[in-house]
């Protein structure tokens, strides 16, 4: 993987990763005025996709390659019901607890 291949490389990208996050934390407005997901990542999704695409690059072996290609899928499912239940409201931006999240978490049944 990338650490394997230049281990300056990889702790480049992960202390750029959690600057970043340091800084889109500390903002007041952590819920980013009632959006789902990490909104100011998205200027960064040309770099995560790089960086996913040579992490599965770099995996030879066919059983973990489809084991990461199967919770790659599996997270991408989990998103998309999520982006549903926000936009029906079951997942609320700001006033969500873990109690309710996980009395709504994957109840798709419910949207109305």
């Amino acid at each position: 993987m990338l650490a394997g291949r230049n281990l300056f490389e990889a702790i480049t990208w992960a202390a750029f990763f959690l600057l970043i996050t340091y800084f889109f934390s500390a903002w007041w407005s952590w819920w980013y005025g009632g959006s789902f997901s990490g909104r100011p990542y998205v200027e960064y999704l040309a770099l995560f996709g790089i960086l996913l695409g040579v992490g599965l690059g770099a995996i030879r072996k066919t059983a973990p390659r489809i084991a990461a290609h199967a919770v790659l899928f599996l997270l991408i499912l989990l998103c998309q019901a999520q982006t549903m239940q926000t936009r029906y409201f079951q997942i609320h931006y700001e006033e969500m607890t873990k109690e309710r999240y996980w009395e709504v978490f994957l109840r798709l049944d419910q949207l109305s």
